[in-house]
């Protein structure tokens, strides 16, 4: 007798649907690409009853080795790297966060959080809150460097305070 493609299929299926947690799966175990533990895993933890365990994305990486994110990054393409956790295989910035691309300009990120930007020669940090009048680009405060200096920007109608040891001890309004 013969067994139906199709029984073999909803076999398959259902065996793989009974585990206790199922993962969305990109690993490298000891450098081998394989699998080593049930716990090496990219995803989301679904419990047994079909519902996510954890509401938030894991990803987990247990070897040595930095973690790169990229959009838009086309077809077997490796181009614009957004951000950058970096393996600095116990070097003093290891675990230090890049963003922007630090592939292209050839750069490691050298503070716990470091901004790069090779394209518009300008890298600022913006700040907003929901008190003051908006998440827009001409609102909260920015911080950086525009090239040529660098700038603390209030960009609201609002005091710029400088503090030390919790005390004022220069305004700007």
């Amino acid at each position: 007798m013969k067994k139906s493609p199709v029984k073999t299929i909803i076999t398959i299926v259902m065996m793989l649907t009974s585990f206790q947690e199922s993962y969305g799966q990109a690993t490298s175990g000891n450098f081998t690409n394989s699998v080593q533990s049930p716990t090496d895993y990219l995803g989301w933890v679904i419990g047994s009853s079909g519902s996510l365990t954890a509401s938030e994305l894991t990803i987990k990486n247990e070897d040595p080795m930095s973690i790169s994110f990229y959009t838009n990054a086309g077809n077997a393409s490796l181009n614009n790297m957004r951000m950058w956790i970096y393996d600095g295989n116990g070097q003093p910035n290891d675990g230090f966060v890049g963003i922007g691309d630090f592939a292209t300009a050839g750069a490691t990120p050298q503070q716990l959080l470091h901004i790069l930007d090779n394209a518009n020669g300008v890298a600022f940090t913006q700040f907003t809150n929901s008190a003051l009048s908006g998440h827009t680009a001409g609102n909260g405060l920015l911080v950086g460097n525009n090239g040529t200096v660098a700038e603390i920007q209030q960009q609201e109608a609002a005091a710029l305070n400088f503090l030390t040891a919790n005390t004022q001890r220069m305004s700007n309004s």
